[in-house]
């Protein structure tokens, strides 16, 4: 008697395919999930390295800000200190100054009566020089572009003219005048910074009591 073996049909390992598709798509989509995951930490993780490094560089700009702005008022304060008297303590200030901003020009302006005339400068040549400007422009602290908008003449001096920026500090003097101010410029535009600005106006604090202490001497 013939002996047959038992034939499976073609759909017998059917279901055992189909699970292991299943549990290979659900492998896939776990490692897809954990990729995802991975990811997603890691563009975390980043961003918080960015944003310390970010801070780092913020505070080490502000740390060099500081200390540019010791250094500039201890400099000042040591020139001061140094001279025997109140013009030159003044002259030494405005050299000091030129050194500093690298600018030109670097004078007192001083008003009397109706008139802005240049009464100390790093430059002998615009000693005297009528600058006609308002005088109670000299009576507020400014960073500007040109001389133009304070001017009650169209005809400022040469020097004056071709300034594209500048700073205005009052600085009263004993014996001159209560309308007195610093005035630096630079032939170049955005040539001082707000910052700058202020660092000017703490000179100008600190070198009031100064020079009316070596004026009184």
């Amino acid at each position: 008697m013939p002996f047959y073996l038992p034939i499976k049909s073609a759909d017998s390992d059917a279901p055992d395919e189909r699970m292991g598709d299943t549990q290979y798509a659900c492998r896939s989509q776990n490692q897809e999930r954990e990729l995802q995951r991975v990811n997603r930490r890691l563009v975390e993780e980043s961003e918080r390295l960015r944003l310390a490094l970010a801070e780092t560089d913020s505070l080490r700009q502000r740390e060099a800000a500081v200390l540019r702005e010791r250094t500039i008022l201890f400099d000042s304060l040591k020139v001061l200190s140094n001279a025997s008297s109140s013009s030159a303590a003044l002259h030494a200030l405005l050299i000091n100054l030129r050194s500093i901003y690298q600018a030109r020009p670097v004078c007192l302006l001083a008003a009397t009566g109706n008139e802005v005339k240049v009464h100390a400068s790093t430059d002998d040549a615009l000693l005297g020089l009528e600058v006609p400007i308002v005088t109670g422009a000299l009576c507020q602290s400014r960073r500007m572009a040109s001389l133009q908008p304070l001017g009650i003449s169209d005809c400022l001096p040469d020097v004056f003219q071709c300034l594209r920026s500048l700073l205005i500090v009052p600085l009263p003097l004993a014996g001159v005048s209560d309308q007195c101010a610093l005035l630096l410029g630079a032939g170049n535009s955005g040539h001082f910074s707000a910052s700058d600005l202020k660092v000017v106006e703490r000179i100008s604090t600190l070198a009031h009591p100064v020079l009316i202490g070596l004026h009184q001497t």
